[in-house]
């Protein structure tokens, strides 16, 4: 029987026992199949977008000193004098023996008459073409505006309202003038019914104003003789007029 020691070992029970299951495999890198036709070319060298790769380096003495700087072209055709010392004087002004007359002009008299021949200015042909009131002028005299001819036209909702009333007013005017043509006299019977009727009505308001007690507390017992005051004094406006104009005409009124 042979016997194994082991005596440097790194084995646990804990991983035995339980091992972490391995990470999933990465999916591979997407290359695109279009990659070769946008890759940019390679026979540009790497140090080409970097800038030259030695420099000159000038002195210290080697910078812009003053009037060493572009200067101002010299304009073509200048002519310098050459002349030394003063210019010589200029001739005197010949003038002839005719003396130059005045013309006395009436100002105020020029203006009045070129005032009165003068002709109104025409108005300038403009367009609006925004709602702020933007406009602009028509250089061209033959360009026409746009629409021009249902610029100001009457909507026909207003069309048609103007032709209701003018129709109302003449079915007006008309009924005014068969208004004598349609009156009727009252007879004399008619009439007496009438106001036999009117005078009975009185009668029974009458009665039922004296039925109310002398002591009114109530809100009922005021209204109720508000309403039969009103009514007596409306039937006795009826009444005189009926006794005292023994022609009474009536017309009918379809309205």
């Amino acid at each position: 029987m042979s016997i194994v020691k082991i005596v440097n070992h790194d084995e646990r029970i804990c991983d035995i026992l339980y091992k972490p299951p391995p990470p999933d495999p990465k999916p591979p890198r997407h290359v695109s199949r279009y990659r070769k036709l946008i890759e940019p070319p390679k026979d540009k060298k790497d140090y080409a977008a970097m800038g030259v790769a030695k420099l000159t380096i000038e002195g210290p003495g080697e910078f812009l000193k003053k009037g060493d700087g572009v200067k101002k072209p010299s304009i073509e055709g200048h002519k310098q004098c050459l002349a030394d010392g003063p210019l010589p004087k200029l001739p005197d002004r010949v003038t002839t023996g005719a003396k130059r007359t005045k013309i006395a002009l009436n100002f105020v008299e020029r203006n009045v008459k070129s005032a009165q021949s003068l002709q109104p200015r025409p108005p300038e042909k403009f367009l609006v073409d925004s709602p702020d009131g933007h406009k602009y002028l028509l250089q061209n005299k033959d360009m026409k505006l746009l629409y021009s001819d249902k610029f100001g036209a009457v909507p026909q909702y207003l069309i048609k309202r103007n032709d209701y009333i003018r129709k109302a007013e003449d079915k007006y005017r008309k009924k005014l003038e068969n208004r004598e043509h349609a009156c009727k006299m009252i007879g004399e019977g008619e009439r007496v019914k009438i106001l036999k009727g009117l005078k009975d009505n009185w009668s029974a308001i009458q009665k039922s104003f004296l039925r109310l007690p002398l002591f009114i507390d109530t809100v009922y017992l005021v209204n109720k003789k508000k309403k039969c005051e009103d009514e007596l004094r409306e039937l006795e406006k009826y009444i005189k007029f009926l006794e005292e104009n023994p022609y009474i005409y009536i017309y009918d009124d379809d309205d």
